[in-house]
């Protein structure tokens, strides 16, 4: 390639790149410009990847609490388990035969063990629970104090939530 069309070819690219940086800073003064209301509809979007960190969390949530409900069997087995073993489970796997009691779906099991959608661990006098509702947030039940807890995973603080879910 020649000399003079080695500098138009670097011409083009620096004002592409130019051209490219200048709609960034248009879409981000265009972002800015947005009344709050608009923003406040954007934050309660359901979000591409599940839940969003900014979910307007509240006491009885219909949607949190159909996740919660979903813990039942895990907060059996755990329950089971001390029973039988005079302490928690260590791990999900270890409640594996007392959920396999339970003759729950074979879906329900996947998404314990296969896609790890809920996650266990324990001390000593209890555990916790956790279910992925999205890429960042979670809904936590610990059963010491036998609260749920919605955590945003964004830094912002976890919330305390009241849900009617009764185990037996």
């Amino acid at each position: 390639m020649d000399e003079g069309r080695r500098s138009d070819t670097m011409k083009t690219i620096k004002l592409i790149l130019l051209f490219m940086a200048i709609v960034c800073v248009l879409i981000l003064i265009a972002a800015s410009l947005l009344p709050k209301e608009d923003i406040k509809k954007i934050k309660n979007v359901e979000h591409p990847f599940g839940m969003s960190p900014m979910y307007p969390v509240k006491d009885y949530d219909p949607k949190l609490t159909s996740f919660a409900l979903n813990v039942i069997p895990i907060m059996k087995a755990a329950e089971d388990y001390k029973t039988e073993k005079k302490a928690f489970a260590k791990s999900l796997e270890e409640l594996r035969p007392y959920l396999e009691k339970q003759n729950l779906k074979s879906e329900y099991m996947d998404s314990l063990f296969k896609y790890r959608g809920y996650s266990y661990f324990s001390k000593d006098t209890y555990y916790c629970i956790s279910i992925r509702l999205g890429q960042d947030p979670s809904l936590e039940y610990t059963s010491n104090d036998k609260t749920w807890r919605f955590c945003p995973g964004d830094g912002s603080q976890d919330k305390e939530v009241k849900l009617k879910i009764n185990p037996n």
